[in-house]
């Protein structure tokens, strides 16, 4: 028995990698072993991530956090880590967490399929490090500039229509190399009316280079439009 469980354990030891998916948990571990650098909580039940709920894990690099039903992230649940990669996707956010204490040291971070609504210049730029940010499948109606983020090379609006005005200047950069790439479906601009059906890499800064609407800014597919909040005159005067 006891030489089964050496062989088990080592590995995971070693490589510093703990998977509880799919475990019916209800909160945050507090008893993973201290050196784990990769974590999986992927499909629980977790609703509510406290202040240093990661605390006692300062070697954590890697956590996958995805399908949950997390809805309330604190200001300093990751305080104590250094993540590189945290993947919050298919939960029920509806405000982009302060990540702040992980500012220096996230490079990828996958928000997507949650129900965001709007990202602000001060929720993101501490994030100097983040390189991959996706956020497709979210119900998100303003967006800050991205070039407050400079290390940022790859956002993702997959599932998303979008509108082509000048909030997107800073993605698109007609000499590629220096592009900060997006991802999204080949044919993403509602608005203008002539850029509908256009494929992206077709598109040029100039073409963007027009005032985004007043009403709105993205939108996801038409069967989740109704649940988008109305949008002030004034929404766009975000830095």
């Amino acid at each position: 028995m006891w030489f089964a469980l050496f062989v088990c354990l080592v590995p995971i030891n070693a490589w510093g990698f703990v998977t509880l998916t799919n475990q019916g948990l209800l909160q945050v571990p507090t008893d993973v072993i201290s050196g784990t650098k990769f974590l999986s909580l992927v499909q629980n039940n977790i609703s509510v991530v406290r202040n240093d709920a990661f605390g006692y894990l300062p070697k954590l690099k890697h956590l996958y956090f995805s399908e949950n039903n997390l809805s309330i992230i604190e200001d300093h649940a990751f305080r104590g880590t250094v993540l590189f990669h945290l993947s919050l996707a298919k939960n029920k956010l509806k405000w982009f967490p302060n990540l702040n204490d992980i500012g220096t040291t996230l490079s990828v971070l996958y928000m997507n399929g949650n129900g965001l609504r709007f990202i602000r210049a001060e929720q993101i730029e501490e994030l100097i490090q983040l390189k991959e940010l996706y956020i497709g499948s979210s119900k998100i109606y303003i967006l800050t500039d991205l070039s407050i983020l400079p290390a940022l090379n790859y956002v993702s609006f997959y599932a998303m229509d979008i509108s082509c005005c000048k909030k997107l200047i800073t993605l698109k950069n007609d000499l590629f190399p220096n592009a900060t790439y997006l991802g999204t479906k080949q044919s993403s601009c509602n608005y203008p009316e002539e850029l509908k059906g256009v494929d992206w890499w077709n598109i040029t800064r100039n073409d963007i280079d027009i005032p985004c609407p007043v009403n709105r800014y993205f939108s996801v597919d038409d069967h989740d439009r109704s649940d988008i909040f109305s949008i002030a005159n004034r929404a766009f005067n975000d830095a």
